[in-house]
C-alpha cells in the first residue's frame, strides 16, 4: 500500500463549474488544472514525503456552496484509478479558508484531521482508515484513502459540502503523501 504518486484536489457544484488540480507527489510539482474560477495552485514540500497541496478560486455571484473532493489519480489529467483493493493515498489536515480579508480566517471544513467521520463521505467505492501513518506534525493521525472494489476502475475520493459567499476568494489545501494509487487529484 501507499505507493500512489498523484492526487486530485478540487471543488464542484460551483453553479455547474469545477475547479480541479492535479499534484505529482513523487516529484513535488503541480500538474494540470482547470476551471474558470481557478486563480492558483501550489505544492509545498513539508518533509518526510509529505506535501501541502492547494487550490485557490474566486466564488462568482452564483456560487453559494461547493463540494470539496480529493483522492488518488492515475496520472496528470486522469481521475480514473484501478479499484484493486490496495491503491491508496495518505492525507492529513484538510483546510478551507475564506482569504478575502485577513489571513487569520478559520477553517471552513469540519473534522479536518479525521476523514473517517461525518460530514466527510466517500465517493466511488473508497474507504478511509484512520490513523495509518505519521502525519506531518509527528503524530500517528494521517488517514489512508483506499480503493475497495477490485472489479473496476473509476473516479473516487472523499468529499464535504460547504457554504460559500459570492465574490469571496477561497483556498483549499491538504497534506498528502504518495500511496499505492499513483496519482491524486484535488477537486
Amino acid at each position: 500500500a501507499d505507493t500512489k504518486d498523484w492526487l486530485y484536489l478540487g471543488m464542484n457544484n460551483l453553479n455547474g463549474q469545477v475547479v480541479l488540480a492535479y499534484f505529482d507527489l513523487a516529484n513535488g510539482v503541480v500538474g494540470s488544472s482547470l476551471g474558470a474560477d481557478n486563480v492558483g495552485t501550489y505544492i509545498e514540500d513539508v518533509g518526510n514525503g509529505w506535501y501541502r497541496c492547494g487550490v485557490a478560486f474566486l466564488a462568482d455571484a452564483t456560487d453559494n456552496n461547493c463540494n470539496t473532493l480529493w483522492g488518488p489519480a492515475d496520472g496528470d489529467g486522469d481521475l480514473t484509478v484501478d479499484r484493486d483493493g490496495v491503491s491508496s493515498v495518505l492525507a492529513y489536515g484538510f483546510q478551507g479558508e475564506d482569504v478575502s480579508g485577513a489571513w487569520d480566517s478559520e477553517n471552513l471544513l469540519f473534522h479536518s484531521n479525521s476523514f473517517d467521520v461525518g460530514p466527510w463521505s466517500t465517493v466511488g467505492n473508497r474507504t478511509i482508515t484512520a490513523d495509518q501513518a505519521v502525519a506531518p506534525d509527528g503524530t500517528l493521525t494521517a488517514d489512508e484513502l483506499n480503493t475497495i472494489d477490485t472489479a473496476s476502475s473509476g473516479v473516487g475520493g472523499i468529499n464535504q459540502n460547504i457554504n460559500l459567499e459570492a465574490g469571496r476568494s477561497y483556498i483549499f489545501s491538504v497534506y498528502m503523501k504518495a500511496g499505492s494509487a499513483g496519482y491524486a487529484v484535488f477537486r
